[in-house]
């Protein structure tokens, strides 16, 4: 079963020595919506990288993210926005989660200009 982004964000940040209140000012950086959408399009994204035996760490590539992407487009012909709105939760949550990630070469950049 996947882990929701929120829950990663936290356990990171407890990880990091964020006490449990301090955790709860820093999600709301995300309004509620926000929240839900980012958590929707990471549990969708956590459930194709575990259909592939990916782990979802600080050393997932970009290029995974980028073949997700594509799928999306191809097969469940989603809107370019609603793709951009995948991306951009992945990443934040990648982010938030692991500090040191990065995107590759500009990997996922390049693809998002690709999409317009």
């Amino acid at each position: 079963m996947a882990t929701s982004g929120l829950a990663r964000i936290r356990a990171a940040w407890a990880a990091l020595g964020v006490d449990p209140r301090t955790a709860e000012t820093l999600a709301s950086h995300w309004l509620p919506g926000t929240r839900e959408s980012y958590e929707a399009k990471w549990t969708k994204f956590a459930a194709y990288c575990a259909q592939r035996a990916c782990a979802v760490n600080g050393a997932i590539s970009s290029a995974v993210i980028c073949n997700f992407l594509q799928l999306l487009v191809e097969d469940e012909q989603l809107a370019v926005a609603t793709v951009e709105g995948y991306a951009t939760a992945i990443t934040s949550v990648l982010k938030a989660c692991f500090p040191a990630w990065r995107d590759e070469g500009d990997l996922i950049s390049f693809y998002r200009s690709g999409l317009n």
